[in-house]
C-alpha cells in the first residue's frame, strides 16, 4: 500500500482534504445540495417568490409568508401591513378595492 504525504502548507493554502487508506476524501456542500435544502425547507415570500432570509421583516397572512413590503393590495399596491384587508382568490385587497372586480 502506498501512502501519500500531504503537501507542505503555506499560510494561504486551502485546507488539505482528509486522507484515508491512500484515498482522498473531500467534504464540501455543493451548490445544488444547498439549493435543494432551500427548496425543501426555506420559506419563500408569496408576493415576490424570493426566499425570506433570517433577519428579514415578514408577516404571515392568507396562509402564506410575505415580506412586509410585498404584502400589498393586488389592485393599487398600497401596503397592507398592520391594516384591515380583504382577500379574493388568495390576493390581498385594501378596503377600497375589496368589492370591485379583479
Amino acid at each position: 500500500m502506498r501512502v501519500e504525504q500531504p503537501p507542505a502548507t503555506t499560510p494561504h493554502a486551502s485546507p488539505s482534504p482528509l486522507r484515508q487508506g491512500g484515498l482522498i476524501l473531500s467534504f464540501s456542500v455543493s451548490r445544488s445540495l444547498s439549493a435543494d435544502y432551500e427548496k425543501m425547507f426555506g420559506t419563500k415570500c408569496h408576493g415576490c417568490d424570493f426566499k425570506i432570509d433570517a433577519g428579514d421583516r415578514f408577516l404571515e397572512a392568507l396562509g402564506y409568508s410575505w415580506h412586509d413590503s410585498c404584502f400589498v393590495c393586488a389592485v393599487c399596491q398600497m401596503n397592507l401591513e398592520g391594516k384591515t384587508f380583504y382577500s379574493k382568490k388568495d390576493k390581498p385587497l385594501c378596503k377600497g378595492h375589496a368589492f370591485s372586480p379583479l
